[in-house]
Parts: structure tokens; C-alpha cells; sequence
């Protein structure tokens, strides 16, 4: 386990992936705490909690997928191309080809405004 974490450290993005992973898990222990003490007349409660709980655990995932993708994207273009730009810009053209061609993404930034919607109506 110490292993997979070194290489998310060393890849792209390394730090914004271990901070989501940190405060969305936070929050989703905070979510089943929550809904651990709702009483039986809270539905609304449980309902809010088992939301972030859903929700917490896609910021989790898709902290790592992007970066999965980055990293690989990264690799491929590198193998492809046969020679070695400059890193910032490879991270750019490949998170360029994520924001305008990657479903997961699209859905995401949709998940997110709800999330935050959700999270100021809650």
C-alpha cells in the first residue's frame, strides 16, 4: 500500500490527489458519522448523508483517475513521439485532451456543481 501511494507522489498532480483523498475522506467519515446518529423521524438527514458519503467517494476516485489518465497520456505521447519535450507542456497538451474529450471528466464537473449546490442547500 505505501508502494502505490509513493508512485500517486511521484506522478502528476501527486499533491492535489493525496489532499482530496485526505478531505474527502474526511468528510465521508464526518457523512457516516452523521448518519450514524440520525434518528428515525430524520430521513432528510440520513438522505443529505448518505449523499455526501456517494458524493465523497467520487471526489476520491476521480482525484485518481485524472491522474491516472495524465500520467498515462504523458507515457503514450512520449512513446509515440520519440523524443521529450518540455514536462509543463506535456501536462498541458494532455489535460487539454482530457477537459475536451473525456466523458469521466464531463460528468464530473456536472457531479461537482451539484455537489456544491447540494452542499449550500443542505
Amino acid at each position: 500500500a505505501l508502494a502505490s501511494c509513493v508512485r500517486v507522489c511521484e506522478r502528476p498532480l501527486g499533491c492535489y490527489v493525496i489532499a482530496t483523498w485526505l478531505l474527502a475522506g474526511f468528510s465521508v467519515c464526518l457523512a457516516l458519522g452523521g448518519l450514524q446518529h440520525a434518528g428515525k423521524g430524520d430521513e432528510e438527514v440520513a438522505k443529505f448523508c448518505m449523499c455526501n458519503v456517494a458524493l465523497g467517494a467520487t471526489h476520491i476516485i476521480v482525484a485518481w483517475y485524472l491522474q491516472l489518465r495524465l500520467a498515462r497520456g504523458i507515457e503514450l505521447r512520449r512513446e509515440t513521439n520519440h523524443r521529450r519535450g518540455s514536462e509543463s507542456r506535456e501536462l498541458i497538451a494532455q489535460a487539454r485532451q482530457i477537459v475536451l474529450y473525456d466523458f469521466v471528466f464531463c460528468a464530473y464537473c456536472v457531479a461537482f456543481v451539484y455537489c456544491l449546490v447540494y452542499q449550500l442547500y443542505g
